[in-house]
């Protein structure tokens, strides 16, 4: 079993006439970055009638644990109901899928079994509560519990705010004397920063840069598969068409490969990319690990090396 160890360094930063410490966490190796499991938050709803706290004590949502729902729970892609007879349907169908997705995440955050032996029994406790406090405690694991970004920022990255306005401030200026020179600067290491809502600390993670051969050399490793050809189906009247075919983009076997293809693809770029090595001993155990941590972390990870890091090498090849 590996024990998270984390060691932060605090350094002090002037934000206007304002001079305050700064903590942030260096995650340069495997156990300095937690499982979601490890990451507790407590919610707290007031009760206006009694004058009472309801105190929730809730822990983080993994990457496979948020996959999992998804992929147990899928919506429909409404462009294919093209009957409007179906949108009923639909609807329901979509209904449904939202609750289940609810009802799982509030039991994995909670740790606490909704009532009913049923799905609809389930789905019905979970509809006959208060929809505010409902909509309260599913906004809390989204962005607490899950590390999503908020829409419009948030107060709990005040600090990340702050240090990063200190960071510009005081950026070094390189002036290149070659062509080898400004390269040299340009693919140096890339440092990502975020700050989880109810973290009193920087998370920080220093990251190599990857090149245009590593990226090719990934997307070859993880091309998408192509769905299997079947006979088309007319949409509205349901009957075969002689002669034509489509993908069937909802096969199970494919879905499947797709899936184990992303996997692969996120592990891949940070294995390219992150500073320590993902445990494990093969790729199935390091893409556990992976789904291990907090889902927010590694998507924000993720999204930063395809913006930013795989970004830089991209625009390197403009002709």
């Amino acid at each position: 079993m590996t024990t998270t160890t984390q060691e932060f360094q605090t350094i002090e930063i002037k934000d206007g006439d304002s001079v305050y410490p700064v903590k942030i966490l260096n995650v340069n190796t495997a156990t300095a970055w937690p499982k979601a499991s490890e990451i507790e938050r407590i919610m707290d709803i007031n009760t206006f009638d009694s004058g009472k706290k309801v105190r929730l004590k809730m822990r983080g949502i993994s990457l496979s644990q948020w996959t999992a729902v998804e992929e147990k729970n899928p919506i429909l892609d409404h462009d294919e109901q093209i009957d409007s007879k179906k949108t009923e349907l639909y609807e329901q169908l979509e209904k449904e899928a939202i609750a289940l997705k609810r009802m799982e995440l509030f039991e994995i955050a909670t740790g606490k079994k909704i009532p009913g032996a049923t799905k609809q029994e389930k789905i019905n406790w979970l509809e006959s509560k208060p929809a505010a406090d409902m909509d309260a405690i599913f906004i809390f694991i989204r962005l607490k519990l899950c590390n999503f970004r908020p829409e419009f920022g948030s107060a709990d990255e005040e600090m990340l705010d702050a240090y990063e306005r200190y960071l510009q401030g005081n950026s070094e200026i390189v002036e290149p004397d070659s062509a080898d020179d400004i390269f040299s600067a340009l693919s140096s290491d890339f440092c990502f920063r975020f700050q989880r809502p109810g973290d009193d600390y920087i998370t920080q993670f220093k990251m190599r840069h990857i090149s245009s051969q590593d990226f090719r050399e990934i997307e070859l490793e993880t091309k998408t598969p192509e769905a299997p050809i079947v006979p088309f189906r007319d949409a509205l009247t349901g009957s075969l068409v002689p002669g034509k075919t489509s993908r069937n983009t909802k096969d199970p076997a494919y879905l499947a490969k797709l899936a184990a293809v992303a996997k692969l693809k996120t592990l891949r770029i940070l294995q390219k990319c992150l500073m320590f090595e993902i445990p494990g001993t093969s790729d199935q155990e390091r893409i556990a690990w992976i789904g291990e941590r907090l889902i927010g972390d590694v998507l924000r990870i993720k999204r930063y090396i395809e913006e930013e890091v795989m970004g830089v090498a991209s625009r390197y090849n403009f002709f």
